[in-house]
């Protein structure tokens, strides 16, 4: 009998304790785990968001998600291999160097200067100049 007594006191114990009935749709509720963020203008976290993100990996199918090398599926992930590593086509120059857009070979593939193989994004129409400004900056 002591069984069965818990058992009732569990299943009442789950109840909906709230004011207003349960329902069993959440209804057009804004999502409480939604992250509503807006980066400052120029930043990594930004230039991700409105470009690179965009234009190089922010989806599956899109070259550096993950598939290719450099990954830069995320900020921290495009800074990781971008910021002060060699480039692969071009071992003796820097993908990005700090302060220098000039001599970053990621600029140079954007531009598609500088001997580089290919212009990048790879198969697609080239960035906008400001939108190459902008990382430049």
């Amino acid at each position: 009998m002591k069984p069965m007594i818990c058992a009732i006191m569990l299943v009442a114990a789950c109840g909906n304790d709230r004011a207003e009935p349960a329902t069993s749709d959440a209804g057009s509720d804004d999502d409480p785990l939604a992250v509503s963020y807006t980066p400052p203008a120029g930043s990594l976290d930004d230039l991700h968001q409105r470009i690179i993100g965009k234009r190089c990996s922010g989806q599956p199918g899109l070259c550096h998600n993950g598939q290719f090398e450099p990954n830069m599926s995320t900020p921290a992930m495009t800074y990781a291999y971008l910021v002060g590593r060699p480039g692969l086509e071009k071992p003796d120059r820097l993908r990005i160097r700090p302060g220098d857009a000039g001599s970053s070979l990621v600029i140079d593939k954007l531009r598609n200067r500088g001997g580089v193989a290919t212009q990048m994004p790879l198969g697609a129409e080239p960035l906008e100049e400001a939108d190459i400004q902008a990382l430049e900056a």
